[in-house]
């Protein structure tokens, strides 16, 4: 593989900081599991598999309910949190 030259100097190992807020969290792990469960993985190519194993790890981490059986109730919660729907606890309060 050709080494790819780029017009500014970035070092592809430091690390980064990504801050979100608990509802994209379990909704985004949702669904980059779906995504590396499904057929879709095999249409990646190597590195954008691995970032999505690796994202996937760092998820499973925050998720604090990912493996409860309140999953699917806290799933909804968050979706509902994110889109404003009527039972939003942002309202509530």
């Amino acid at each position: 593989m050709e080494p790819v030259m780029l017009r500014q100097t970035v070092d592809m190992g430091t690390a980064v900081q990504l801050s979100l807020p608990m509802a994209e969290v379990v909704v985004l792990s949702h669904i980059v599991s779906r995504f590396t469960d499904g057929l879709e993985l095999l249409q990646l190519d190597e590195a954008e598999r691995q970032v999505l194993w690796n994202l996937e790890c760092v998820l499973e981490k925050l998720d604090p309910m990912l493996f409860s059986e309140d999953h699917d109730a806290c799933l909804r919660q968050a979706k509902n949190y994110l889109t404003g729907s009527e039972n939003d606890v942002r309202r509530s309060t």
